[in-house]
């Protein structure tokens, strides 16, 4: 195709959108606390669309996820809540276990358990598609992850989207806003803003078959990945040289100090701009601080751009151990 517009397939997968930070509850529960609530409650409001919408106006029973798949016609829509307070072995069935249809009560149950730290706090909304397909429609979800990892714990906030619901101009614009908020108040360890990589990971760590449990224990030391949007840890972006030497380094258009801690940096005007050679523009800036190995050329899937070369092989001697 020749433009990412509307349902657009690339390399045989929809293409979606991906904002995500990671932030350390041992650190500071209430202020990861506050966070992962500002993130759904705000991320629903202001990104959910014609979800919302449908939330605040309909039914619960009719805005399960069984009754859009098997009743549902053209257009309609589920909205899905879920609290997970412990890991639990999969169910038999193999269906997930613990998603409620949206209701007021459901949704400030999801809110108010945020203060035991679940393992997995979400709002999931999919419509069908004008044919009726229960598989071909927008979707958005906005999820609060818990990673327990090396004797730590960090909060990973994700917000993932259809391009149809998280392309236009007012959607980008408040999805961005909304990541920066939550920058601005967390001191995070990393956060990127890139095309969906359907698995949780970084770009960088599907590209290194890493996952957030290996490289978060040591995310204030080693970047987990970058992007068209970088969020880099106050440790990192100070080891990078601080505002200054990012701003002249020429890889990003915008670059700022977090108030919280932390530095964000956006390396071209839009997502659709960000393409290799920005890419590449951005590893060198940020080289010295990844960890080292060559990506796999194969698990880097389009939309999405990554240099393949290996960190350890341009970074000075200095640096290279992290």
């Amino acid at each position: 195709m020749s433009s990412l517009s509307g349902r657009e397939d690339l390399g045989g997968w929809r293409t979606s959108l991906q904002a995500q930070l990671c932030v350390s509850v041992d650190e500071s529960y209430a202020r990861a606390l506050t966070t992962a609530r500002r993130w759904l409650e705000e991320g629903f409001t202001r990104l959910g669309g014609h979800f919302h919408d449908a939330a605040l106006r309909s039914a619960p029973a009719d805005l399960d996820v069984m009754a859009r798949v098997m009743r549902g016609g053209p257009g309609a829509v589920s909205v899905m809540v879920l609290s997970k307070l412990r890991q639990e072995p999969p169910r038999p069935d193999g269906e997930p276990d613990g998603y409620l249809p949206y209701s007021q009560e459901a949704w400030e149950q999801v809110l108010l358990e945020l203060g035991r730290v679940p393992v997995l706090s979400s709002v999931e909304c999919a419509a069908n598609a004008s044919d009726g397909d229960s598989m071909g429609g927008a979707w958005l979800n906005l999820a609060v992850k818990r990673v327990d990892s090396g004797g730590g714990s960090w909060l990973v906030l994700s917000a993932n989207g259809s391009y149809d619901m998280l392309a236009p101009q007012q959607q980008r614009a408040a999805l961005l806003e909304l990541l920066r908020a939550a920058a601005e108040q967390s001191d995070p360890v990393h956060g990127e803003f890139v095309w969906g990589t359907g698995t949780g990971q970084s770009v960088y760590e599907k590209a290194m078959s890493s996952w957030p449990w290996e490289t978060l224990p040591n995310a204030r030391r080693a970047l987990r990945g970058y992007g068209w949007v970088t969020i880099l840890a106050e440790e990192i972006g100070g080891r990078l040289g601080g505002v200054d030497a990012l701003r002249d380094s020429g890889a990003f258009v915008e670059v700022e100090r977090l108030v919280s801690g932390g530095y964000w940096c956006r390396a071209t005007d839009s997502l659709e701009t960000y393409d290799q050679a920005a890419a590449e523009r951005v590893f060198d800036v940020v080289a010295a601080v990844l960890p080292p190995g060559q990506p796999g050329r194969w698990n880097v899937e389009a939309p999405n751009v990554l240099s393949l070369r290996d960190p350890a092989g341009v970074r000075p001697d200095r640096e290279r151990r992290l």
